[in-house]
């Protein structure tokens, strides 16, 4: 069933189907490396009124920690130290496209309930994964 989800529903709608059993299957020894490695728990987004230039190359990685579906709207407060930047001022080759990527892996062990409050925060993710035998696991893309 996790091959065809992966070969066939391979997006983050998905991914909800795994929040409250991932835990579970890596429990149990299931071999789940190839779920990691495919594009069910990172995906990436494009909003209009997001920068899709910008002249720093950094790479930046922040947390979100309010509801997935208000993330367009709050640029500002994920990336407050990114200001935006004059177009004519900058070279022409030092400007790069930014791709914006979501990773819901560390929500993985909770959920949200029918009260919409978070469920089995408890679960440790990463302590997880250091219990199971599946060696494979560690060999998934970075994300």
């Amino acid at each position: 069933m996790i091959n065809y989800i992966i070969v066939y529903q391979n997006n983050i709608v998905s991914s909800f189907l795994f929040n409250k059993e991932l835990p579970m299957l890596l429990d149990k020894g299931v071999a789940i490396s190839h779920l990691f490695k495919s594009n069910i728990f990172r995906y990436p987004i494009e909003f209009d009124n997001w920068p899709s230039i910008h002249s720093d190359k950094k790479t930046y990685l922040k947390g979100f920690f309010d509801s997935i579906f208000t993330i367009r709207y709050n640029y500002d407060k994920i990336f407050p130290e990114i200001k935006d930047f004059d177009l004519e001022s900058v070279d022409s080759d030092k400007i790069y496209k930014i791709a914006y990527k979501v990773n819901l892996l560390p929500l993985i062990g909770q959920y949200l309930d029918e009260d919409n409050e978070f469920t089995n925060s408890e679960v440790n993710l990463m302590g997880l994964i250091n219990e199971t035998e599946e060696l494979d696991i560690f060999q998934a893309q970075s994300i």
